[in-house]
């Protein structure tokens, strides 16, 4: 009995912001370990990216990246004026040379 599969090998918009989105999230991740903060500690995780595609990834798929992370992942304007920034680190699209940059710091009261 002879067997055969059909693959689709196209890239989408969808399956290319679902890889930037997962960059993100191990960006977001190596800097987590770099800064020597463990799964469990409390941390606020901020973004701030220039309008664009960036943008739309973020919008897409933030909800997928806090829940990777398991800490809010919000814009930086979120960001209190008294917040304490841990570490931070730029990452750069590689298609259109956008910048995110990713801010992990101290939860706020």
């Amino acid at each position: 009995m002879l067997s055969s599969v059909l693959l689709k090998t196209t890239m989408d918009d969808n399956l290319r912001q679902m890889g930037v989105s997962r960059e993100i999230t191990n960006r977001i991740q190596k800097l987590r370990k770099s800064v020597g903060i463990s799964i469990d500690d409390q941390i606020e995780v901020f973004h701030s990216a220039p309008a664009g595609s960036l943008k739309d990834i973020l919008g897409n798929h933030s909800d997928k990246i806090k829940k990777a992370i398991k800490m809010p992942f919000l814009p930086d304007s979120f960001k209190q004026p008294g917040a304490v920034v841990i570490g931070q680190i730029d990452y750069e699209l590689e298609e259109n040379k956008e910048t995110i940059t990713l801010f992990i710091c101290k939860p706020c009261v």
